[in-house]
């Protein structure tokens, strides 16, 4: 199974394994730290939305409510942090289940406005139930996941590779051949005897947990819970970067994650320039990279070498 992992992740990851040798600023190690969780989510709503064709426009719902319910735990009942990181993810795949069983019959727009409504309404729901959640401000004193930067650098950036090895494997075996079938033709893969209801819901049970770890080594890593993890900008933010690097493909969205997370803070210095370049970028990889900014790359040096060798 080890084959069907692409040699270009190995190489990325293990050049971001390298890095701390090289560079021992806090800032730039957090930055990356930060990349790797984005990486996490934009992978694991790609083995749902990219494989099945189902949009989730709310995906920042089940990272919230993993955090808070995280956060809460730790704080209010002194929970370790991976006790409670693992309470807030399995919160989440029960509420995907719940929420799966009962929109993913829908055909058309439906599921997505679905989603993005509950995340919209939790986001509210979290403002009112403040004593609880901290309102705007969040919930802060939480424990932190390890003693320092470069600790957490690493243990973000081994869970994002095994999160990739493990969504490579399950998208290139049986099961993954399922999910595009179902997105290429669901009434055809339904006469053939599968049941395209338990595996949709299998899946995107299975992307919000990685969702919700996600969620909970955030929290612990920034030693606050903000009401930001809750927010549709975040559910839109992981959207667009598994769409400019390639939805369907896993490698994509981990490779967009990365780009798009660094690029931010390149251009943060440009102040009111920022925003403007960083959204033309995306709007000139959507002309001329449709299909991801990955493969557009994969395919250009695959060119380049080709022409060497000739």
């Amino acid at each position: 199974m080890l084959r069907n992992i692409p040699k270009i992740g190995l190489v990325f990851f293990g050049a971001f394994a390298l890095l701390p040798f090289f560079v021992d600023s806090p800032y730039i190690l957090g930055v990356i730290t930060m990349a790797s969780l984005y990486a996490v989510w934009a992978m694991s709503w790609d083995i749902f939305s990219g494989y099945t064709g189902e949009i989730n426009f709310g995906y920042a719902f089940f990272i919230g409510t993993a955090a808070f319910v995280g956060a809460i735990f730790g704080t209010r009942l002194g929970l370790t942090p991976w006790l409670s990181i693992a309470i807030g993810a399995l919160t989440a795949m029960l509420l995907a289940f719940i929420l799966g069983i009962l929109t993913l019959r829908l055909r058309g727009p439906y599921f997505t406005i679905i989603t993005m409504a509950i995340n919209i309404a939790f986001s509210e729901l979290a403002l009112v139930l403040w004593k609880w959640t901290g309102g705007e401000e969040g919930i802060a004193g939480i424990e932190p996941l390890t003693d320092g930067p470069a600790s957490d650098y690493y243990v973000t950036l081994i869970f994002s590779f095994v999160v990739f090895v493990v969504l490579v494997i399950l998208s290139r075996s049986k099961h993954g051949k399922i999910l595009i079938a179902i997105r290429e033709n669901e009434d055809a893969a339904e006469a053939s005897g599968i049941n395209t209801i338990i595996y949709r819901v299998l899946m995107f049970g299975l992307s919000a947990f990685i969702a919700g770890i996600g969620g909970g080594l955030h929290i612990h890593i920034q030693m606050h819970a903000s009401h930001d993890l809750l927010s549709l900008s975040l559910s839109t933010m992981i959207l667009i970067m598994a769409i400019f690097g390639g939805m369907g493909t896993i490698i994509g969205p981990m490779f967009g994650a990365y780009c798009l997370s660094i690029l931010s803070e390149l251009l943060r210095n440009l102040a009111e320039y920022r925003m403007l370049i960083y959204t033309g970028i995306l709007v000139l990889t959507i002309f001329y990279a449709p299909n991801g900014i990955f493969l557009r790359i994969k395919t250009l040096f695959s060119e380049i070498l080709s022409k060497i060798k000739g």
